[in-house]
């Protein structure tokens, strides 16, 4: 469990170092950036000098940093960035689904991470479909779609 911590660490820093970039990139606030990429006032490919430095790819976010190219932002409920996709997290682990399942519920328990809108992940559970919950505003439906997102704390 040690080792997976300390992978996380590492993570969110590269991912705070990638977020600082795709602001720089954007001149769009951090808690800004997904909204205005869903709204289409962010494209979708960035270029700086003839090359790409950014690519939206769905929820997430390859950004070309000083130390990392292709850096990962995972974006989730409202505008965090720092954030992470369990199946992100566990991409070629040898674990059954049970297994890794197990992991993410004991990481929780002992408050090493948490999901970041525990409110909207009943929806998500829900979402089968391209659904519109018209009691929910635009942002809120936005961040459905990436309410299976955790968060590494402190």
């Amino acid at each position: 469990m040690e080792r997976l911590l300390s992978h996380l660490k590492q993570q969110k820093y590269i991912k705070r170092q990638a977020v600082l970039q795709l602001e720089k990139y954007t001149g769009i606030a951090r808690q800004h950036i997904w909204y205005e990429y869903v709204k289409g006032n962010i494209e979708r490919i960035g270029k700086q000098d003839g090359k790409v430095v950014y690519l939206f790819t769905g929820h997430e976010c390859l950004v070309q940093t000083d130390d990392v190219d292709n850096a990962l932002i995972e974006f989730g409920p409202k505008g965090e960035t720092l954030g992470f996709d369990v199946d992100n997290l566990t991409y070629g682990s040898d674990k059954s689904d049970e297994e890794l399942a197990a992991l993410i519920r004991q990481l929780t328990a002992q408050s090493y991470i948490k999901l970041i809108d525990p409110v909207l992940y009943p929806f998500f559970k829900r979402l089968t479909r391209v659904v519109r919950y018209h009691f929910l505003s635009w942002e809120e439906e936005a961040d459905v779609r990436l309410a299976d997102r955790y968060i590494l704390l402190e």
